[in-house]
C-alpha cells in the first residue's frame, strides 16, 4: 500500500479534533445515569491519562522513523495476536458507530424529523458517508482542516453565551461530591470515554511528512478538547442545575434553546446548532469508518477495499437499526468499549513496542513516498 506523506502540524491537530470532539459534546455533563454534579471537573482529571497516551504517541514516532503504527505491531507481535489486536480494533469501532448513529437519529427524530422512520434518517446519512470514505485520506483531512475553525468558534461561543444569560447561576457548578465512591467512579469512566476516539491518530501519523512536529498539535488539540468540554459543561451545569440536567436527553442542544439575544437574530439557534452538528457527526464517522478500512488494507493487503466500505457501512446501518433507544445499561456498555480499544490497548501496546526497540535506527521506507 503506497503512502504519500504530505501532512503537516495542523493537519495533524485538525484531524485529531476533529475525530474526538464531536463524540463527547452532544450528551454532556451526561453520563449514563450517573452523578453529575462534579461532571466539569472530572472531564480535567480523565483527560490527564490521555496526555500519556500522546507522549506514548510522540515518543513512538522518534523510535521508529517511518510511523506507522501497524506495520510494528506486525513486525514484533506473534501473528495470531497481531491479528487478534486488529479485530478487535475493528470490532470496537463498529460497535461504538453503530451507538452513536443510533444517538444521532434519535436526536434529529426528536428535533427535526419527529415523523419520519429511523431507517430513513440514516439512509442518506450512510450514503454520503460511503462517497467521503471513497475519495480517502487526503479529501477526508481537507475537510476537517476546512471545518475546524468553524467548528472550535460555534463551540466557544455557545460556551460564553452561556455564561452570560441571566438565569446561569455558578452556585450550581460548584464540584459537590455527594454520592458514593462507586457511583463516583463510574460516572469518570463514562467522562474518560469522551476522549477515547483519538484512536484513529495511530493511523493518520504515517501521512505524515518527516519534520513536522507530533507532540505540540496533539497537545494543543487535546487541551481544546477539554477546554471545550469543561465549559459546556459548566455552561449545563450553571443553567439547569443538576437535576434538571439529569432529565434531558441532550443538555448542549437545551442549552442552546435557551440562549436569547436582544435582537432575536440567533432565536433558533438550536436548529443551527443540530445542524452544524450532524455535518460534524459526518466528520467524525467518516474518519472512523476510513480507519477500519485502513487497518483492514494493512492486514490483508489484497481486499477489495471498495467492497469493505460498503460492508463495514451495511453492518453498522444494520446494528444502529437493532440498538435499543437510549437506555443507560447500552452507554455504560460502550464507554467501556471506548476506554478499552480507545485509550487502555493502544497505551499497552505503545508500550509495548517504545520497549522493543530502545532507539530509533533507519528502516526501509520503499512502500512511502515523499
Amino acid at each position: 500500500m503506497e503512502i504519500k506523506r504530505q501532512f503537516r502540524a495542523f493537519d495533524l491537530f485538525a484531524f485529531m479534533f476533529c475525530t474526538t470532539v464531536t463524540l463527547g459534546v452532544l450528551f454532556l455533563p451526561y453520563v449514563s445515569g450517573e452523578e453529575i454534579r462534579s461532571s466539569w471537573l472530572k472531564l480535567l482529571v480523565v483527560s490527564i491519562p490521555f496526555f500519556l497516551m500522546l507522549w506514548l504517541i510522540s515518543l513512538f514516532t522518534k523510535r521508529y522513523p517511518d510511523y506507522d503504527f501497524f506495520k510494528a505491531l506486525k513486525d514484533h507481535l506473534w501473528g495470531w495476536l497481531y491479528f487478534v489486536v486488529i479485530f478487535y480494533f475493528i470490532i470496537g469501532t463498529i460497535l461504538s458507530a453503530a451507538r452513536v448513529t443510533n444517538g444521532l437519529s434519535e436526536i434529529v427524530q426528536v428535533h427535526l424529523l419527529k415523523v419520519t422512520p429511523e431507517w430513513m434518517v440514516l439512509l442518506p446519512f450512510f450514503i454520503i458517508a460511503g462517497v467521503g470514505v471513497y475519495y480517502g485520506i487526503i479529501a477526508i483531512t481537507r475537510f476537517a482542516v476546512y471545518f475546524v475553525v468553524l467548528e472550535i468558534l460555534v463551540l466557544l461561543s455557545v460556551i460564553v453565551m452561556a455564561f452570560f444569560q441571566d438565569y446561569f447561576k455558578w452556585i450550581f457548578v460548584a464540584p459537590v461530591f455527594s454520592t458514593d465512591v462507586v457511583t463516583f467512579l463510574k460516572s469518570s469512566v463514562s467522562d474518560m470515554a469522551r476522549y477515547a476516539a483519538i484512536v484513529p491518530t495511530l493511523a493518520f501519523l504515517v501521512y505524515m511528512r518527516k519534520g513536522e512536529a507530533i507532540l505540540a498539535p496533539m497537545n494543543l488539540s487535546l487541551i481544546m478538547i477539554v477546554i471545550i468540554y469543561s465549559g459546556l459543561s459548566l455552561g449545563v451545569l450553571g443553567t439547569f442545575g443538576f437535576d434538571h440536567a439529569m432529565q434531558l436527553l441532550s443538555p448542549i442542544t437545551a442549552l442552546t434553546q435557551s440562549i436569547e439575544t436582544r435582537t432575536g437574530l440567533l432565536e433558533r439557534l438550536d436548529l443551527l446548532f443540530i445542524g452544524f452538528w450532524i455535518v460534524s457527526f459526518y466528520k467524525l464517522f467518516i474518519v472512523h469508518t476510513w480507519f477500519m478500512v485502513y487497518i483492514t488494507k494493512k492486514a490483508w493487503p489484497v481486499v477489495n477495499q471498495n467492497l469493505f466500505i460498503v460492508i463495514y457501512l451495511a453492518v453498522i446501518y444494520m446494528l444502529s437499526l437493532m440498538t435499543p433507544e437510549f437506555i443507560i445499561d447500552q452507554w455504560a456498555f460502550h464507554n467501556i468499549n471506548l476506554i478499552l480499544y480507545g485509550f487502555v490497548m493502544p497505551t499497552l501496546l505503545l508500550i509495548f513496542l517504545t520497549l522493543k526497540k530502545k532507539r530509533g535506527t533507519p528502516k526501509d521506507d520503499t512502500n512511502i513516498s515523499s
